[in-house]
């Protein structure tokens, strides 16, 4: 999954807040919070995936995206609250 959420940082057009603004769409989700498991699943069914793979392997992603984000929590606080938000419709 790809994001814009990073720190104030200095561009042409001024500086880019905080988003949840996706990097690319997955199905009708435009921001990280409105990502579903469906929306995931319908997305993953176009690559061609296997059905019966792709909730496990969205898990997995989840977990070690998970795991990642506590690594770097501290230096990240805002983006660890809302990736952690975001993970919770996929328990």
């Amino acid at each position: 999954m790809s994001t814009v959420v990073h720190h104030p940082i200095p561009t042409i057009g001024g500086p880019k807040p905080l988003t949840q603004d996706l990097g690319m769409l997955i199905g009708n989700a435009r921001r990280l919070n409105e990502v579903t498991m469906a929306e995931l699943v319908n997305e993953a069914v176009r690559w061609p995936m296997a059905k019966d793979q792709i909730i496990p392997e969205v898990r997995s992603c989840v977990d070690s995206v998970l795991e990642a984000v506590s690594s770097c929590e501290t230096m990240y606080p805002e983006i660890a609250k809302h990736v952690y938000q975001a993970a919770k419709q996929f328990e």
